[in-house]
């Protein structure tokens, strides 16, 4: 909004709006076009790092497009960023993709319909918005001519970010006991078969399914290796975003130093993910999902009993696709997501007192219910899977008899075991000063979502605790660093939005939680220890690029290893269902065979349960009776990572319980697949890869 006093200035420069608008419009749409363009083009150098940034350039200016339209639809008089706006579409391509994935639809064909039509609806609103493209472009060119210091700072924090999107992509790395053995295989199998079948695996359990079709989107040009750029460098880019376009419930932005303090904090925290799994995607959609929330009408009872139920229910849209979205990433997100909207709704009600309560309980029931109803075909679809929407609570295909909770966890032990989880400080050192903060500062929204997103957290992470009490507490630290990082953000652009508030009205109490929050903010930088991760990882981002930038195109663009892979699965009759146990089970072709995939061999199967410590000829004819045929699994001595035998030996006697507990059985299906190689029939056997025919003894 252009004030008053700057009326004439702004008369005399209308004119040259539409060329400008006209020209912005146009290179935006050029930009997009190419990034599209570019992973259709021939082998170039630096081919694989060029067409990874361009092609996850291409799927966030999709769901900017879809998110446009849900704006205009369920929210027309509200601005919202381009970022906002890129989660809304991102969720939306989560419920289309459930809905697919149920039937078995997903594929590349439709995947790269909704990638164009997002495209053109982007490429449509930037059109028919060009003159405010050229008024917003006007505006920020005269910020930063007066504030020329904090546009250089500003320039450089956003070559930092640069950064981590480009060594995001650049990130070849994967962690070969998860990515290689089961989340690599997600993607390629929702790509390849239209669904996410899998009983034997215990992973499959532990998800519903929304980051594979996230990577399933990108494998339609971008190669296995290159997955990272979702999490790591576009779901980055995402909570970046989000945080320097934070709006309140009144339209009004946090100061731009917060905002800035904002994004320095979060490009200099240390990543602490090990694998492709939800790390920043949680971080990015929880920030979505707390300012949807807190943007929504503040008058709840005159919003509610000024329109139908129909109505109610397209204005929450945006905010159900974000939650149900969430809900697919992680099973513990499911816990806070329905705690944060029903706290978040009950502090609503509290505050209403008797006028309006009805209201706002109504229209909290219809949130829950779009939630789940978004949800459902995911749920449907884990049940079809692995008979179970609920795991650990449900147990479904898991082994009875065994479980993911400690035996020896008492009251006053899980006491501890739960305070040294919620408090675990790896990486925000300083978190118990964020939530200190957060859970009293006031808020706009009588919704009170700040509030509510942190005693969501609480929630969670006791849930979290009592289920999969056998983990650590640092390996469930990054479980809930989605939800806690944005909590601990959003505080400090809460605080400091009401701190602006307070010093122009010269109440310089406002002052105090400012002070804790910038000290919460500075203090993890003057730790040694945290200094030197954060440098390691900055170090990583520029060393990755660097090597993807000395790389040119090679003549064979696949390791020899994919070629046996190949000649193992071509042993198996087409459409013949497949057993594997492999360290690389993503190089197979899911559209051939459907394949089921012994990721932690024992853990899980279809009932009656794989029998164990039986033998080897009950276990043939259990698998005879499902259907298999076909067992295709890697020596034991020749396993590159987690199917060696030695490894799980040894762990039968680990000093961790959660070793105790499942390395026998995985002992025993090494053992038992060894001695079927005794007595079956050898289709393949090459590399220490071995194809087993159950039903031909040799």
């Amino acid at each position: 909004m252009i004030s008053d006093d700057t009326e004439p200035v702004a008369a005399r420069r209308r004119p040259i709006d539409p060329i400008l608008g006209a020209a912005l419009a146009a290179i935006s749409c050029a930009l997009v076009a190419a990034c599209f363009v570019i992973p259709y083009l021939g082998a170039f150098v630096h081919d694989g790092l060029v067409k990874t940034c361009a092609w996850g350039l291409a799927v966030l200016a999709s769901c900017a497009g879809w998110g446009t339209l849900i704006g205009r639809r369920c929210w027309p008089n509200q601005r919202i960023g381009i970022s906002l706006r890129a989660v809304w579409g991102a969720s939306f391509f989560a419920a289309v993709g459930g809905l697919a994935a149920m039937v078995g639809g997903v594929s590349r064909f439709l995947i790269l319909g909704w990638l164009l039509a997002g495209a053109g609806l982007l490429a449509h609103a930037t059109i028919t918005g060009r003159l405010d493209l050229a008024r917003e472009a006007r505006a920020r060119l005269r910020a930063t001519r007066m504030n020329l210091p904090f546009a250089s700072v500003l320039v450089f924090v956003a070559a930092a970010v640069v950064v981590h999107y480009v060594g995001g992509a650049s990130d070849v790395s994967s962690n070969p006991y998860d990515d290689d053995i089961a989340y690599y295989p997600f993607a390629k199998q929702l790509l390849e078969s239209g669904t996410l079948i899998d009983p034997f695996s215990f992973r499959r359990m532990s998800t519903l399914g929304g980051q594979a079709l996230y990577h399933a989107a990108l494998l339609v040009r971008v190669e296995v290796a290159h997955l990272n750029v979702f999490d790591r460098g576009m779901c980055f880019l995402l909570a970046v975003g989000l945080l320097a376009s934070h709006r309140s419930v009144h339209q009004r932005k946090p100061p731009a130093l917060a905002r800035l303090l904002s994004v320095v904090f979060l490009v200099v925290l240390p990543n602490t993910s090990i694998n492709s799994a939800s790390y920043y995607s949680g971080l990015a959609f929880f920030l979505g999902f707390y300012q949807t929330l807190e943007r929504l009408p503040v008058d709840l009872s005159a919003s509610l009993n000024a329109t139908s139920l129909r109505a109610t229910s397209r204005r929450l849209l945006p905010l159900a696709l974000v939650g149900a979205a969430l809900c697919t990433f992680r099973q513990n997100y499911q816990a806070t997501v329905g705690v944060v909207l029903v706290l978040s709704y009950a502090l609503a009600a509290l505050r209403l007192r008797k006028t309006g309560v009805r209201a706002v309980l109504v229209e909290g029931a219809v949130c829950l219910a779009l939630v789940g109803l978004l949800v459902l075909p995911w749920l449907v679809l884990l049940y079809r899977s692995s008979e179970t929407f609920l795991f650990p609570i449900m147990q479904g295909t898991f082994r009875s008899g065994v479980s993911v909770q400690s035996k020896s966890m008492g009251t006053m032990r899980f006491i501890r075991f739960f305070t040294d989880v919620w408090l675990h400080p790896d990486p925000i050192l300083t978190l118990p000063i964020f939530v200190l903060v957060g859970l009293f500062v006031r808020e706009a929204s009588p919704r009170r979502p700040l509030a509510a997103q942190w005693l969501g957290a609480f929630v969670g992470i006791v849930l979290l605790s009592h289920a999969f009490s056998l983990a650590d507490a640092g390996n469930l630290g990054r479980y809930d660093y989605g939800f806690v990082a944005a909590s601990a953000l959003l505080t400090w652009q809460t605080v400091a939005t009401r701190a602006s508030e307070g010093f122009r009205s010269n109440r310089f109490a406002s002052a105090a939680p400012v002070a804790l929050l910038v000290f919460a903010l500075a203090a993890p930088s003057l730790d040694p220890q945290q200094a030197e991760r954060t440098k390691k990882m900055i170090t990583a981002r520029l060393r990755d690029t660097s090597e993807q930038l000395r790389r040119s195109v090679p003549e064979q663009t696949e390791p020899p290893i994919a070629a046996v892979y190949a000649r193992l699965q071509a042993v198996v009759p087409s459409g013949a269902r497949l057993l594997i146990m492999l360290d690389e089970p993503y190089r197979l072709d899911y559209r051939r065979n459907e394949i089921w995939n012994l990721d932690l061999p024992g853990s899980a199967s279809p009932k009656p349960e794989m029998p164990c410590f039986q033998g080897s000829e009950p276990l043939a004819a259990y698998l005879i009776k499902l259907g298999i045929r076909h067992v295709a699994f890697v020596q034991e001595q020749r396993s590159l990572h987690l199917y060696g035998r030695g490894l799980w030996f040894d762990r039968v006697w680990s000093a961790d319980e959660i070793w105790r507990v499942y390395a026998p059985y995985v002992v025993d299906v090494i053992d038992n697949l060894t001695a079927l190689s005794r007595t079956r029939a050898h289709l393949f056997d090459e590399a220490g890869m071995i194809v087993l025919d159950l039903e031909t003894k040799q």
